[in-house]
């Protein structure tokens, strides 16, 4: 299993690349940190809303629907 820091992969555009080297070094799961929104402390454990993706993950994040 291969762990990443969500906030250290860039996009969510980009994430497929990461797949693709992860999958050739062997790897068969990866465990991500937290995507959600932050708290105060910006850490990546300090999560501010349990139902909310953050928009630090992609391009336009006005575009998106909060539904």
């Amino acid at each position: 299993m291969m762990s990443v820091v969500s906030k250290c992969i860039g996009k969510i555009e980009r994430w497929p690349l990461v797949f693709k080297d992860i999958i050739e070094d062997g790897f068969k799961a990866i465990h991500f940190t937290p995507v959600q929104e932050s708290g105060g402390s910006r850490s990546h454990f300090s999560i501010s809303n349990f139902n909310q993706v953050s928009d630090e993950f992609f391009e336009n994040p006005k575009s998106l629907s909060k539904e």
